[in-house]
């Protein structure tokens, strides 16, 4: 239970301090309702939910800065970045720090911040000429939205230009695709899949020279009764974002729903930057896949045994250290989790020595990884690691 109680939940704690002072509070919020935004507690967690728009209004100041220092330091151990990389980190990584943020606890007078180095990582990974093979690849991209929604089709021009902001950083020439140049569905020789409109836009690839298909789309996002078919909640207005994107052998659709009381600015830049760290992650997986086959032989799995593993911070803490010491071409994976321990596979060529050599006294804050034993056999190489 203890090992549990250490993660820190996403949502906000709310005290009631009495009768008396809830009404004198919600006088005060009516009468000050136009004054300024009300400044979130110490101890309230970033939430990871749709609502991002109201959280950003509410963290002190103190806490943005706690989460942007700390995304900031992560900066010297990702070892040396590409100029385009540089750009993303100061232009789009540090604007938007708390996306980066896995968890936090205050500490002190302070807060301890866990970035999440992995998504940090897969961020900065995708660039068009790496991921493509070719200079300045080019994409078609569409922004489109329900005809019937109003507030849809006023976001278009925002969410034109983040598109163009976003992909444009990453070496990606634009061809925008207009309402006339859009194929029919009948077009398709078979179904769209989970999104129709990417299909429909990647079916203009091969004809238009482009390397890639990027779609935006805006609509209501409504829920109907199976037996009916009516329209369910009519009066709770919630908007739907979806995001596609295709290139290479990486595909990627995600989605986003949103009230009405939220930014639909901020939901599309959490949508935009979950969108660019998934393709990243498929990208460098890719990647390691495509240098395994090139060898024609599969990577080993090595095993490694942790104990002294306290608590959630910990483990996250614990499997981004040992990521950063073996590199990129040497993913890690949580295999199994027990009270105290955790068992790690690695995809790797090195052998036990050598591993013994990167792993041994990883830095964890203040404790550091001790490599107990290495054991080589004819079932692969398992290392025997505590957390002191």
């Amino acid at each position: 239970m203890g090992f549990l109680m250490d993660r820190v939940p996403n949502g906000r704690l709310v005290i009631a301090a009495g009768a008396v002072v809830a009404v004198l509070s919600v006088m005060l919020l009516h009468s000050k309702a136009e004054a300024a935004p009300v400044s979130t507690p110490a101890s309230t967690a970033v939430s990871s939910s749709t609502g991002a728009s109201s959280t950003e209004k509410s963290k002190p100041a103190a806490l943005q800065d706690a989460l942007r220092s700390a995304v900031a330091a992560t900066r010297a151990k990702l070892g040396t970045l590409q100029p385009w990389q540089q750009l993303l980190f100061t232009g789009e990584v540090l604007p938007q720090a708390e996306n980066f943020v896995r968890e936090f606890r205050p500490q002190g007078t302070g807060y301890k911040v866990d970035v999440d180095e992995a998504m940090l990582r897969s961020y900065l990974a995708f660039f068009g000429a790496k991921m493509l093979g070719t200079d300045q690849p080019q994409f078609l991209v569409r922004v489109e939205a329900d005809p019937s929604c109003t507030p849809c089709q006023e976001s278009i021009p925002s969410l034109r230009r983040l598109l163009e902001a976003r992909l444009s950083s990453r070496g990606v020439r634009l061809m925008w695709i207009k309402d006339g140049e859009v194929p029919p569905k009948s077009a398709l020789q078979k179904a769209g899949g989970e999104f129709p409109s990417l299909a429909l836009i990647q079916s203009l690839e091969f004809a238009r020279g482009a390397q890639g298909t990027v779609v935006l789309r805006s609509e209501r996002a409504t829920q109907k009764d199976d037996e009916s078919g009516l329209e369910l909640h009519k009066e709770d207005k919630k908007f739907r974002l979806i995001l596609g994107f295709s290139a290479g052998k990486v595909s990627e659709v995600r989605s986003l729903e949103f009230q009405a009381t939220d930014s639909t600015e901020q939901s599309s830049r959490r949508l935009v930057l979950e969108t660019m760290s998934g393709v990243g992650a498929k990208f460098l997986e890719q990647a390691t896949r495509d240098a395994t086959k090139s060898e024609g032989r599969i990577v080993p799995e090595v095993l490694v045994r942790v104990a002294g593993v306290r608590d959630y911070y910990a483990l996250n803490q614990l499997k981004s250290q040992v990521q950063l010491a073996l590199g990129e071409l040497n993913p890690v994976v949580e295999r199994r989790l027990a009270k105290g321990r955790v068992v790690l596979a690695i995809r790797t060529k090195l052998s036990g020595a050598e591993l013994r050599k990167k792993l041994q006294a990883v830095a964890l804050g203040g404790t550091q990884l001790m490599i107990r034993d290495v054991l080589e056999g004819e079932s692969g190489i398992e290392l025997e690691a505590e957390i002191q």
